[in-house]
């Protein structure tokens, strides 16, 4: 039954967009911040003491006039939106696919927003009135005092002040909140300034509590003025639901909400929100938004606050029947009546009064919202439950549930009915810091691109996956066999090629190749030792990647090419070249180069035009030679450097040394080539390394990758490598430093892992050793970034969709191949999905 009802209007102070804030009917100027948040599974309680000392001294250098609103939200079935790929059609059904099945299975969405709050100082000091008599007298003396008094008297001279001031506090607030962001991102790894359009779009989520507001990269264009008139979609009434006092927002599908005000925080409140664990506030499900806010006192203020506290003292302490009769109590009488109370407020009223420490007005609440009042008072007893926990003191919300909804708004702290007195310390301590580890759901790197796969996680929550942190792209990655680990890798590579870059993948085995399959023309494949369906050779042609006239560079790696090719001879003669047979090279190098039949500038023809003593030294790797069809192919395997994806299978060869030097040699000048040219500077490119122990182990290999992990962040270029152990990585003569270049570890599943091998080589925590031990093969993976401090569990469930691209079953492989091929790679990939729906992909044969 409806009681009442409040005008939309009424509830928001927000005004208008000034600059990169907004500014609200007080005067006041905001801005936010979004934290990623500490995940609470990795916190130990000396972890909540440190980071409670972090949060009150991340503020203790705001001015005084300036608010923090804190909000950790918690929602149900927000969905997920990811990008069609207008230039990728097998990419477009991928995302769509994952898009549908995770918005299916209802995931949360966790997000923690600090708001900052710069007060007008002069709404404390009144008006015009105010103004002259602080003024007035200056101005006999002060011509600038004159001229201001001059400009109150002037509507146009008014409005100059105003904007001065205005201006004056946005370039002090815009420094306030980046100095918080920096010391956010020292302690958490990273910290982001809210933009215009997300900070508004956050607020029309607190004023409709519409949960499809908090989806990432849905954000909404800020309205030039009157932002209060269309933060909500509708009054708001207060309702009695089976005795339930709640708010009814109204709108197209109406929410309620109900309120708990925080009356007292606990005697410790250090962890509040956290240290139960699995019990805690922040660790229930259902729809809910933990707030608090903390008003820093100014030096007046507080000093009227402790007289007035000892004011109430002293009238305590008078007898009135005593002064009744005349007879005032003396001193050592008042001593020795007091109460014990009395004397134990006076002590800690003196002590309080000497700390050096600021004091503030804190205040917050827990609301429980969402779009079924059942479910609302079902979140709600839950929730009740954890907070009993903690020992905090709440109560909830009746007839002031429209004050605590005001009080919820950004800049509405000052409604607030339940505020307490506090210092920065015991903010500090209540302060909202934790949250789900949700991953990078926005990738900075990339220019604000979305994530590079959703992940589901325990929590319910999505975990964005991105190789790419803090300004580099550099992953390791341990999968034992039956893990589930290449699956796992191409799952993330084919999202991966969603940013229309590149991705070219070393592997010991077909692993890799049904991705280039997958997507048709845009795949291509070097397979060492073996031929492809029509008979040819899957090997190199290094000609491949000349790129005309004055490419010096392309001349000298032939030459270093062919040096290393003579290494496979048996004798010492044939492993060298005279001054002479160099010289008839450098001339034959350079005469196939000028050969404009593209068909004929190719490595196997210069081979064949050799002089016969000449050629002779190259014999092996000639037509009839023992590595024929390893770099003498008549049709390179790979194409040109526009395959987006293109997979050196190393096959029968991968422990042949002499063999895997050059093609190492020449994947990485393809590689480097096409990673650092300007031209492809900013699009997306990544290097895959399936067993890599085995090219590590190459003299010289892991060099260069070191280096280029360091330099290929410039050139938005990363790499990935997998192996099987810990043990595979420890023994690398430049572990260590690899190690410390990486931006993520992967941990597949490892039943029978050695602890001390994992914690040595990767120098992880036993809490994470732990949680890989305990995963399931093929289902499950460890992701831990060092540098944000996150160790997070995550489960592979795919859709059709990617199992189709992901199989390397043969006959299931064959038949996608072949659709692909017949109806192209998006028609082709509809339809091997539906057989595979229907259970008949590989399995009998297709109906013509």
């Amino acid at each position: 039954m409806s009681v009442s009802t409040v005008l939309a209007g009424d509830l928001c102070p927000l005004i208008c967009p000034v600059g990169n804030a907004i500014l609200d009917a007080n005067g006041s100027l905001i801005m936010a911040l979004e934290l990623p948040g500490i995940d609470p599974d990795s916190l130990l309680p000396e972890d909540l003491t440190r980071l409670s000392v972090i949060a009150a001294s991340i503020y203790s250098t705001v001015p005084t006039n300036m608010t923090i609103q804190q909000y950790y939200v918690h929602a149900q079935n927000c969905g997920v939106s990811l990008r069609d790929r207008p230039n990728s059609p097998v990419n477009t059904q991928l995302s769509r696919a994952r898009q549908d099945a995770l918005n299916e299975r209802g995931l949360a969405q966790s997000r923690l927003v600090h708001v900052l709050v710069y007060e007008d100082p002069e709404a404390s000091k009144g008006g015009l009135i105010t103004s002259l008599l602080r003024q007035g007298p200056f101005a006999l003396f002060d011509s600038d005092a004159r001229e201001q008094v001059k400009q109150r008297f002037s509507a146009l001279g008014q409005m100059l002040l105003r904007e001065r001031e205005i201006s004056k506090r946005l370039r002090e607030l815009e420094r306030a909140c980046e100095d918080a962001r920096k010391k956010w991102e020292m302690a958490m790894g990273s910290a982001r300034r809210m933009p215009l359009d997300q900070l508004w779009t956050f607020a029309k989520f607190l004023g409709t509590m519409n949960t499809r507001y908090l989806r990432f990269g849905q954000y909404l264009t800020t309205p030039e003025d009157d932002l209060d008139a269309v933060l909500m979609d509708g009054d708001v009434s207060t309702v009695s639901y089976h005795g339930a006092e709640m708010l009814m927002l109204h709108g197209l599908v109406p929410n309620y909400a109900v309120s708990m005000g925080l009356v007292k925080t606990p005697e410790n409140p250090i962890g509040m929100w956290t240290r139960q664990k699995d019990h805690s506030p922040i660790a229930q499900e259902g729809n809910y938004i933990i707030n608090i806010n903390f008003s820093p006192l100014s030096a007046i203020r507080r000093y009227l606050l402790f007289q007035n506290a000892r004011n109430s003292l002293d009238r305590q302490r008078v007898d009135v029947r005593q002064l009744f009769k005349g007879q005032p109590t003396t001193e050592a009488e008042r001593q020795a009546t007091e109460t014990y109370e009395i004397k134990e407020a006076q002590k800690q009223l003196e002590r309080a009064s000497s700390l050096d420490e600021r004091f503030g007005t804190i205040s917050g609440q827990v609301v429980i919202f969402g779009d079924n009042p059942d479910a609302v008072i079902e979140d709600a007893e839950r929730m009740t439950t954890a907070m009993e926990a903690t020992q905090a003191r709440l109560v909830w919300e009746k007839t002031g549930l429209p004050n605590a909804f005001k009080s919820l708004q950004i800049g509405g702290y000052r409604n607030s009915d339940r505020t307490t007195v506090g210092t920065e310390s015991r903010f500090g301590a209540v302060s909202l810091y934790a949250a789900p580890a949700i991953g990078t759901p926005e990738v900075e790197d990339l220019g604000g691109e979305e994530a590079q796969y959703i992940f589901e996680t325990e929590d319910g929550n999505p975990f964005y996956y991105s190789s790419y942190a803090g300004g580099k792209a550099f992953t390791f990655a341990v999968g034992p066999t039956g893990s589930g680990k290449t699956f796992f890798k191409n799952t993330i590579t084919s999202h991966f090629l969603k940013y229309g870059g590149f991705v070219r993948s070393l592997d010991v085995d077909a692993g890799s190749e049904p991705l280039a399959h997958a997507f048709g023309k845009d795949g291509g494949i070097i397979r060492l030792g073996e031929d492809d369906a029509s008979g040819e050779p899957r090997g190199i042609d290094p000609f491949v990647s000349f790129r005309g006239v004055g490419d010096t560079a392309f001349t000298s790696h032939i030459i270093d090419l062919c040096r290393l090719l003579l290494d496979v001879n048996d004798n010492e003669e044939t492993r060298v070249l005279t001054g002479r047979e160099q010289q008839t090279l450098d001339e034959a190098i350079i005469a196939t180069l000028e050969i404009s039949n593209p068909n004929l500038r190719t490595f196997r023809h210069m081979l064949a035009h050799l002089p016969e003593e000449l050629g002779y030294k190259f014999a092996r790797w000639m037509t009839n030679g023992v590595y024929d069809g390893i770099f003498n192919a008549r049709q390179d395997g790979m194409g040109d450097s526009s395959k987006r994806i293109g997979v050196i299978n190393l096959h029968k060869f991968k422990e042949t040394p002499k063999i895997i030097k050059p093609v190492l040699l020449d994947l990485f000048y393809r590689v480097t080539t096409l990673f650092e040219d300007p031209a492809m500077r900013m699009i997306p490119k990544q290097l895959d390394v399936d067993e890599a122990h085995l090219p590590l182990s190459v003299p010289g290999f892991a060099e260069r990758i070191t280096t280029k992990a360091r330099t290929w962040r410039k050139h938005m270029a990363g790499i990935t490598m997998w192996s099987q152990g810990a043990r595979e990585y420890a023994t690398l003569p430049d572990w260590d430093v690899l190690r410390g270049a990486a931006t993520q570890f992967i941990f597949m599943a490892d039943p029978r892992m050695d602890e001390s091998a994992y914690q040595q080589a990767f120098k992880i925590t036993p809490g994470v050793i732990d949680m890989i031990r305990k995963l399931t093969p093929r289902e499950e993976a460890v992701i831990v970034q060092p540098d944000l401090g996150v160790a997070k569990k995550v489960k592979l469930r795919v859709e059709p969709e990617q199992y189709v691209i992901n199989t390397s079953h043969p006959r299931e492989a064959s038949e996608r191949d072949l659709l692909m091929r017949e109806y192209g790679p998006a028609e082709g990939l509809r339809a091997a999905v539906e057989r595979y729906k229907a259970g008949k992909l590989g399995k009998e044969e297709r109906v013509a």
